[in-house]
């Protein structure tokens, strides 16, 4: 079913995120950072990431406009204190502002439009840094948090292997109309780690090459009892106008009376001095789902209000929710910056395909609109 308000509006809604855009005030993001007078200084930061997204099953659709779930709207500071013999400790604290987010939508429900949770805690970190490296301890990225997501590309908030942020609570519909228990989320899942409370450490940089190593447990999700382990080994380094980033992590998780969860994660990413860029990405899950993935991006700078990012992707999973199932994607989108990243404005376009050995589903698709701004 065709959403014609959307159709009518949208061309509407993009130019007014432009003006929005091009209109607004430079970020303080400077004048956010203050020096206590002491050594130390409090930076306090945020963004704000309202989306229009439209989802059709196949023979529904629904447009709703919510925060994005691929990077929620959030608020928080970070203190630092140096001290002596190159020794620095820092405090982090973030939330997200609990808005109702793209990810909690489905083909039917009306989910609160505000509902801060403790889960709507993102850090509440204490780290200590050295010429040895940085210890955390607290809330926070967990040491394989974002390895399959390493990229140049400059669509993110649309395009990203992450796919289960934009519209991953709608329900797959079966090819006999009824709708599926599975949803989009649960059967296009990018498998990355999340944060936790854990004790991390990272080594210095040695030659382009990072270690991490964490341990921790949910914290915050009532009643869990699931314990994590992981590790990565970070690559970051540039060659003349070629910057070069990528990771290969490992997790384990622990939940009484199941199999410990184990999963191998990786990415890299390429950017050339023109402005083009490719990355790759791949997740294996023992006796549980996969996926491979790559995008092929260009950042350009046609006019002096900031840059212009383009980009292609693909997704190809399989063994989702059941044995032998397949799960394809590809997305295109494009993002508007302004005022050196400051502001964006960005679009994006997927299209889904999920089918199981025993049961044939509808193609979805799903078209997202969205800015965010940056304090």
């Amino acid at each position: 079913m065709t959403s014609s308000l959307f159709a009518n509006s949208l061309p509407r809604a993009a130019a007014a995120l432009i003006v929005i855009g091009a209109a607004a005030p430079a970020s303080a993001q400077n004048d956010l950072t203050y020096d206590t007078g002491d050594g130390s200084s409090i930076e306090f930061y945020g963004h704000f990431s309202p989306t229009w997204v439209r989802t059709d099953d196949g023979q529904v659709s629904r447009t709703v406009f919510a925060d994005n779930d691929a990077s929620p709207s959030r608020i928080g500071l970070r203190y630092h204190l140096p001290f002596s013999d190159g020794l620095s400790f820092g405090v982090r604290l973030e939330t997200g502002l609990g808005l109702v987010s793209t990810s909690e939508y489905d083909q039917f429900n009306d989910p609160k439009k505000l509902d801060w949770q403790r889960t709507s805690i993102r850090w509440a970190d204490l780290s200590l840094k050295g010429p040895w490296g940085r210890v955390y301890a607290g809330q926070g990225s967990m040491a394989a948090d974002g390895v399959t997501e390493y990229n140049f590309e400059g669509v993110q908030m649309a395009i990203l292997n992450e796919l289960q942020d934009e519209d991953g609570g709608y329900l797959l519909r079966q090819a006999n109309g009824a709708l599926g228990s599975a949803t989009l989320g649960q059967s296009f899942n990018g498998l990355d780690p999340t944060r936790r409370g854990r004790i991390r450490y990272d080594t210095p940089f040695f030659r382009g090459f990072q270690f991490r190593i964490a341990t921790g447990k949910d914290i915050l999700t009532p009643g869990s009892e699931d314990k994590f382990s992981d590790a990565q080994i970070h690559y970051k380094q540039t060659f003349g106008q070629t910057k070069i980033t990528g990771g290969v992590g490992y997790e384990v998780r622990q939940r009484p009376g199941t199999p410990d969860r184990k999963r191998l994660l990786s990415s890299v990413a390429v950017e050339f001095g023109n402005g083009v860029n490719f990355a790759v990405a791949s997740s294996r899950q023992t006796d549980g789902p996969r996926y491979d993935y790559a995008s092929l991006g260009y950042n350009a700078h046609f006019w002096s209000v900031g840059q212009t990012s383009f980009v292609v992707d693909y997704f190809d999973g399989e063994d989702y929710n059941v044995s032998g199932s397949t799960s394809q994607s590809w997305g295109i989108g494009a993002a508007q910056y302004f005022h050196d990243g400051d502001f964006q404005v960005y679009f994006g376009y997927r299209r889904y395909d999920y089918q199981e050995i025993q049961t044939a589903f509808y193609e979805a698709e799903s078209w997202t609109l969205g800015g965010r701004w940056n304090f």
